[in-house]
């Protein structure tokens, strides 16, 4: 019973367009778990994930030293967003400056 209630919502959901948004939803708050954890606070307030499309995750900084540091460990960043999101959801990042 649970199962097909699941089903159907989950079929609702994409059909609707929302699985999309909810996805895009949690790379940005993913994106910024991570940051917190891997940049000194006043880069941190530097920092904004943007939008999500397409395996594409803009980012905005307000410090080259901080999109520097971004980019020093993007690959490290995008490996652990996919491991949160189980799944190869984020590719590469797109540097909004």
């Amino acid at each position: 019973m649970f199962n097909d209630i699941q089903s159907i919502f989950l079929k609702t959901i994409k059909r609707s367009g929302l699985g999309k948004r909810v996805e895009e939803a949690q790379v940005l708050e993913s994106f910024n778990k991570v940051i917190d954890q891997l940049l000194p606070g006043d880069l941190r307030d530097k920092v904004r994930p943007m939008y999500f499309n397409q395996g594409s995750l803009a980012v905005a900084s307000l410090s080259s030293f901080a999109t520097d540091e971004i980019k020093a460990k993007e690959s490290e960043i995008i490996k652990i967003i996919n491991q949160e999101l189980a799944g190869f959801v984020v590719k590469k990042f797109i540097y909004l400056t």
